[in-house]
């Protein structure tokens, strides 16, 4: 290794700085792990050492920690950091690794007085406002479009949502982050309600009650789930006649006192009044969520209220990234799958943070094992479901944390903990957080200006064919005038054949899905023959083998086994269908974003047997084939029972796909309206600009208008220019040229 000149390393680590981080994770653990990292393994080779040992890793390290890291400019400690959470990830190696002193002082030392490679965030969003500012006089046609890319700009808004099931530690989590018990155990409902945190300088808290469609969706909902029914049933007889006072066509919303919370969202207090109410919102002056950042702490995944699930999805498709909570000892439940396979594959969520809470009840070796086999569970999953994406990409959205929440809550709050706050994982979160969304030079912040350049830039050219238009009439004599406003027409009925094969587009879209549908309903049913079949067959021999040998028939026995079967069966077909549909659907919906169409994210669905329904199923079953056992017959008697049962879910199927069609059917036939309207609107305004230019031929000054056109095509040009300008900064402050 000393051969090798501080020139040469620091040019060959610097060609990939993932290097840099692998080596600082690898030289802080055991030697027998290290040397198994293939990724370090083949670069210490590329160096020209043929047979790599802990000691040319040990060089390398000193290398990097003496001369490397206090080289590094502000961006490139910024990518290094990131990169020693997320690597250490891909490598399956332990989450916890020290970052040098060096390193730390290094940061510490970047004063605001030193000058940076790239301008600052700040400078280059004051850049695009004054360029909107400069733009304001030329694009008086366009003025809502340029007002809303200055409001898109300033308007900044950071959701995160916080997901998990019930008893996750979602509660524990937050209280940690916030550095303050505000939510706890005497102000979280017992009664899972959606929980909004957001910033106000006077704490308050307002319930939000359920909206006439949201209860008659729940009483819809309750004609095929009894905990529902039973929950609709006893809010009614304690309302009666009243219920119409909190139930209205406009969610009935209520300031309260915080120490009256209890009472609008305990499943234990006598008023009951948790069984109306939807939602829950804190005002708190707590900093982290100034700056327009609000936190969505989600009900339970398994709350037994299913309306609320859906208000939850719907509010998390508007977050900026999500944070799951598993419990670290019994991590990746069926629950927890689900809902990471949804998320990752309908919603396309670009980052994922997922919490494995309680770290400090088990082992190291534990905490890497759950977080092993929840990346293996997934891999597996996506791989049945037989979906054509890269499910490496897909996992390495995931960003894995331990935490121990407990701990670090009683660290922020100063009190004996036997973690300092550093151990427990939450500077780590914080750090993430900082890195994504919330610092001035956040991921989040540099998509915000992209996006705003990017919208300049198409209203920069469509306001330049708007001038070339009226110069081209300007310019006309009288012959050329008349072919001049036939080239407009003509251009007008190009805008109409191109809406009409979008509509095509669109419509062979919507026929795909469709036939999509229909080939997974066949599938779905043949499997669900197949299951119930085998399952027969199973129940029937066990059953004639112990008769044959004498063995007790115990009737429990095999309710529980018909349960684990049923739930089994259910769960995997529906799964199956639901996620090979949705991925279809998304798939068709990103090819009409391709062509540049504006377009909604499509309505997701869903459909479950809940364990009530499959255990009464069960409990059904068991007591038709006790009645049944001692038949010599036995196989032939218990087909029409199984059938029965299966029936009942196939139902279920036809009534959730005929839904779907016609969602189907209304989102894209809305579409294909939108389209329409949107170039209608561009074909009336290329015919009102060609009859607002003619009357000005008829009454002005011709050689003057055509020169004030002129000059602002030369502006427009020089403004698209700066933005241009602009776009090459951001990309450059992405790390993207």
């Amino acid at each position: 290794m000393e051969s090798f000149s501080p020139a040469y390393l620091r040019k060959r680590f610097l060609e990939n700085e993932d290097f840099i981080a692998i080596v600082l994770i690898c030289k802080q653990l055991d030697s027998s792990l290290f040397m198994q990292s293939a990724s370090l393994m083949e670069f210490v080779r590329s160096l020209g050492i043929s047979n790599p040992s802990a000691g040319d890793i040990g060089v390398l390290y000193e290398f990097i920690e003496t001369t490397l890291l206090r080289e590094l400019d502000r961006e490139q400690r910024t990518h290094l950091e990131q990169n020693l959470i997320e690597l250490s990830n891909k490598l399956h190696l332990p989450y916890k690794i020290d970052i040098p002193d060096v390193f730390l002082q290094q940061t510490q030392q970047n004063s605001p007085t030193q000058a940076p490679l790239t301008e600052s965030l700040q400078s280059l969003k004051a850049q695009i406002m004054d360029l909107i500012d400069q733009l304001s006089d030329l694009c008086k046609t366009r003025e809502d479009k340029l007002l809303g890319i200055a409001t898109n700009l300033t308007d900044e808004h950071f959701s995160i949502g916080v997901t998990g099931v019930l008893s996750a530690g979602k509660s524990t989590f937050l209280n940690a982050l916030l550095g303050e018990e505000i939510l706890g155990t005497s102000s979280i409902p017992e009664t899972a309600n959606l929980t909004i945190l957001r910033y106000g300088e006077i704490p308050s808290v307002e319930v939000r009650f359920w909206n006439t469609k949201e209860w008659g969706e729940l009483e819809r909902q309750s004609g095929q789930d009894n905990a529902l029914r039973r929950f609709i049933d006893e809010s009614k007889e304690i309302f009666g006649a009243r219920l119409q006072e909190y139930i209205l066509p406009d969610a009935r919303r209520e300031k309260i006192e915080s120490t009256d919370l209890r009472a609008y969202t305990s499943a234990n207090h006598p008023q009951k009044l948790c069984n109306l109410v939807s939602e829950v919102t804190f005002l708190t002056p707590l900093k982290f969520l100034e700056n327009n950042v609000s936190i969505v702490d989600t009900p339970g995944l398994d709350d037994p209220i299913t309306q609320r699930e859906e208000i939850t999805k719907s509010h998390l498709k508007n977050c900026d990234l999500l944070i799951h909570l598993m419990n670290a000892s019994c991590a990746a439940t069926q629950t927890d799958i689900d809902f990471l396979l949804e998320t990752l594959l309908e919603h396309n969520i670009s980052r994922l943070a997922l919490v494995l809470t309680r770290a400090d009840l088990i082992s190291q070796d534990e905490l890497r094992q759950s977080m092993e086999y929840t990346k293996h569970t997934l891999e597996n999953q996506i791989r049945k479901l037989s979906l054509r994406v890269d499910i490496q990409e897909i996992i390495s959205r995931i960003t894995f944390f331990p935490l121990c929440g407990y701990q670090a809550l009683l660290c922020k709050q100063n009190k004996k903990s036997p973690l300092p706050l550093e151990k427990t994982g939450i500077v780590e979160i914080e750090r993430y957080l900082e890195y994504m969304l919330l610092g001035e030079e956040s991921l989040k912040h540099q998509d915000i200006l992209y996006l705003a350049i990017n919208a300049l830039q198409t209203l920069i050219q469509e306001t330049k064919t708007d001038l070339k238009i009226q110069e081209s009439l300007f310019s006309a004599n009288k012959e050329e005038l008349n072919k001049k406003l036939q080239d407009i027409e003509n251009q007008t009925q190009l805008l109409n054949k191109s809406a009409q094969t979008i509509k095509d587009t669109i419509h062979i879209e919507l026929s795909e899905i469709e036939q999509t549908k229909s080939m997974l309903e066949e599938m779905l049913f043949l499997n669900l023959k197949n299951a119930r079949d085998s399952l027969c067959d199973r129940v029937s021999a066990n059953i004639i083998y112990n008769r044959d040998n004498n063995h007790s028939f115990v009737s429990q026995d095999l309710e529980d086994s018909l349960c684990i079967a049923l739930k089994d069966i259910f769960a995997s077909l529906a799964r199956e269908y639901k996620f090979r549909l949705n991925n279809k659907i998304a798939q068709s919906i990103q090819r009409l974003k391709n062509e540049k169409i504006q377009i909604a994210d499509f309505p997701s669905f869903n459909f479950v047997l809940r364990d009530h329904q499959v255990e009464h199923f069960a409990r059904d079953l068991t007591l038709k084939i006790v009645n049944i056992a001692k038949d010599r017959n036995l196989r032939a008697k218990m087909e029409p029972e199984f059938a029965e049962i299966f029936l009942e879910f196939e139902t279920l199927v036809r009534e959730k796909s005929q839904e779907i069609q016609n969602a189907a059917l209304t989102f894209f036939n809305n579409l294909t309206n939108l389209v329409q309207a949107d170039y209608d609107n561009k074909i009336a305004h290329i015919k009102q600009l060609a009859q607002s230019t003619l009357e000005l031929i008829q009454n002005g000054d011709n050689q003057a208008a055509k020169a004030t056109i002129s000059q602002n095509l030369q502006k427009l040009e020089g403004f698209l220019a700066q933005a241009t300008v602009l776009q090459g900064k951001l990309l450059a402050f992405k790390g993207m040229e």
